[in-house]
């Protein structure tokens, strides 16, 4: 007979926090033997055809059992002695006995309160007694024992230390239950809105009433409460702009990122791969200069010891030409004693002199050989300088097809000079910062052609789905045309059916007119029209009036009129009987106080009089000793009191 209901807890964090329904039971009470409702969310949903007992389901358990009152148990207020009912019609038992709980989770804890009731059919008597736990009944706690329903001794040993709350102590109940779910609150207000929607008769004046109810209900806000709650309410304007004025710098940022990013990316990627070809050349020009530095210091190296020795050639030379001029001074060399000597000093010095040739002539051929490398790596630099141009001009002309406002330098012509041409003034290097700089505008201007042809594409894809956007109307309007066709064809159709249907509804508003002529007549209204439909009509001899009663939409609007009329006679009668209600219903709930109230004190209250205040007082204050009493009469007249 329970469903529990779907979906989440709207309310998050602060539902959280807060108790929430999460089971109730019913024990042999009225018709149910062991029911056990579960709550989802909070929430129930209980489904079954009128008589099944969901309205009594409800009204066993809230506010039942936070309130403790049986005068508001039923959603009407009206019925007595209905606990009496509950557990003696339909049943054999001489004294039976059952329990309603609602149990309350919060965050993993839980809370039970419930009551037990026991008749007896003899005296007819019913005697309750109550009960809050955080024991769980089904799983930490069995009400039933033996298929019987324990007695209240029964239950104060199975709960503990948990209180057990007689009939007479229920105010006691009302405070704990207060305390331990709402935190002390009173929830006075809530039950009595509670009250209110449930009752039959909510629906009668509740666009007049509603508004007054749900103030009722609600706790008194403090005047500094609700400054505290207006002040941000009056910086709303404000901070609506300032939001307003936030976006709109958000979406120009984040155009100009968008734009400046794309630029960024492409030029981040550009200067990488310059980067990486300057890096490769550098390597390779470091590798060549180490190279050919190596190359030099050997040849220069060779260039010194080839000096040395021809330094030390001449140096002999002249010693030998110093020692020929003497040996032509002397003596001997007259006489020609030493002339083999000589012949074979001078053949020494024919082989020296070879062998310094050969050297010198080893010398200029690798001197050759650097000249030749010299050669081969200008005509590479002129071979690259001719690439490089050839490029240019291919990027020119995509820049004059793409019609870039900007274009690529034109050719590249770094100055040269042969091997035989250098020297210490040899012309500066290549200087690359200026074609560099036309390629990063080049660069730039390829970007924005790049993204002026994006918005091309866009544009035309938007083009390409209105075309299709277009064809899909055209269509759709040659269905609405066949549509429309059959529509037409359902109306012709529909007029005849409401030609007819007007007839069976004049022929039924007449015979309703008959039907209602008799609870007007027991109201005792005058209502001519109705009296007047409710004749059978005498053809051609009926009077104007009649003839006028007979039109449909005269009738209609006449009998409206005087059922409106009948309404009104008995929402009159029902308001006084509410009325009336109302008044026994206070006087009732006053006189429940009134027995709550008697009930809680020990002893009653002593008369006071208009000049005492509230603080507490006894008897012995409103009596005075009279003057000729001793100090031992009055001491026995104060104890007595």
């Amino acid at each position: 007979m329970s469903e529990p209901a779907a979906g989440g807890d709207p309310d998050g964090a602060n539902i959280a926090c807060r108790w929430r329904l999460n089971r109730a039971g019913i024990i042999n009470v009225y018709q149910y033997g062991d029911e056990v409702l579960h709550f989802a969310g909070g929430r129930l949903l209980l489904r079954g055809v009128n008589g099944s007992g969901k309205s009594t389901a409800m009204n066993m358990l809230l506010p039942f059992l936070l309130t403790t009152r049986e005068g508001r148990i039923d959603a009407a207020g009206e019925q007595s002695g209905i606990l009496k009912s509950w557990m003696l019609n339909g049943r054999h038992d001489a004294q039976p006995a059952g329990y309603l709980w609602v149990e309350f989770e919060r965050q993993g804890e839980f809370q039970v309160c419930g009551c037990g009731i026991k008749a007896n059919r003899q005296s007819e008597r019913v005697n309750t007694w109550w009960f809050l736990t955080s024991k769980r009944p089904g799983i930490d706690l069995d009400l039933v024992s033996g298929g019987v329903a324990l007695s209240s001794e029964g239950l104060r040993a199975a709960l503990g230390s948990d209180e057990v709350f007689s009939e007479r102590h229920r105010r006691d109940y009302r405070r704990a239950v207060e305390q331990r779910l709402f935190g002390g609150a009173s929830i006075e207000q809530h039950i009595s809105l509670l009250n209110k929607v449930r009752s039959p008769r909510v629906g009668d004046r509740i666009d007049l009433d509603l508004r007054n109810y749900l103030v009722d209900a609600l706790p008194q806000v403090s005047e500094r409460a609700l400054t505290d709650a207006a002040r941000p309410l009056d910086d709303l304007e404000e901070h609506r702009r300032s939001v307003a004025a936030l976006a709109q710098t958000l979406g120009a940022v984040r155009g100009l990122l968008d734009v400046y990013g794309s630029y960024c990316r492409s030029d981040l990627r550009r200067r990488i791969d310059e980067g990486r070809r300057r890096l490769a050349a550098q390597s390779d020009c470091g590798r060549n200069e180490q190279k050919r530095r190596r190359a030099a210091e050997a040849a220069e190296a060779e260039i010194a010891r080839l000096d040395a020795q021809l330094d030390e050639l001449g140096g002999n030379e002249r010693r030998l030409r110093r020692e020929i001029e003497a040996l032509r001074r002397s003596q001997a060399y007259e006489r020609g004693q030493q002339l083999e000597d000589l012949r074979k000093f001078v053949h020494d010095l024919a082989k020296q002199r070879e062998t310094a040739t050969v050297r010198v002539q080893t010398a200029e051929r690798r001197a050759s050989k650097d000249a030749d490398e010299l050669g081969r790596a200008e005509r590479t630099a002129r071979s690259d300088c001719d690439a490089l141009n050839t490029d240019l001009a291919e990027a020119g002309e995509l820049a004059q097809r793409c019609r870039l406002d900007r274009r690529p330098p034109g050719p590249v012509a770094p100055a040269e000079a042969g091997a035989s041409d250098r020297g210490p003034s040899d012309p500066p290097p290549f200087d690359p910062r200026p074609v560099e700089q036309r390629l990063d505008a080049v660069t730039t201007a390829v970007a924005r052609r790049r993204t002026d042809a994006e918005h091309m594409h866009d544009a035309l894809s938007a083009e390409q789905a209105a075309e299709r956007r277009l064809e899909q109307s055209e269509s759709a309007h040659r269905q609405a045309a066949a549509a429309a066709d059959q529509a037409s064809e359902r109306l012709s159709e529909n007029t005849r059916l409401l030609d007819a249907a007007g007839s069976e509804w004049t022929e039924e508003i007449l015979q309703w007119a008959k039907e209602a002529g008799s609870l007007i007549e027991s109201a005792g209204l005058d209502a001519p029209a109705t009296a007047a439909a409710a004749q059978p009509g005498s053809g051609s001899g009926a009077s104007d009036e009649d003839a006028a009663i007979r039109n449909p939409d005269d009738l209609r609007a006449l009998l409206y009129a005087e059922i409106e009329a009948l309404v009104d006679h008995w929402l009159r009668a029902a308001g006084a009987v509410e009325t009336r209600l109302a008044r026994e219903l206070e006087a009732e709930q006053e006189a429940e106080n009134l027995v709550d109230e008697l009930e809680h004190r020990t002893e009653s209250a002593a008369p006071r009089l208009d000049w005492q205040s509230e603080a507490d007082y006894c008897l012995a204050d409103l009596i005075d000793f009279a003057p000729g009493l001793g100090d031992s009469q009055r001491a026995g007249l104060e104890a007595a009191l």
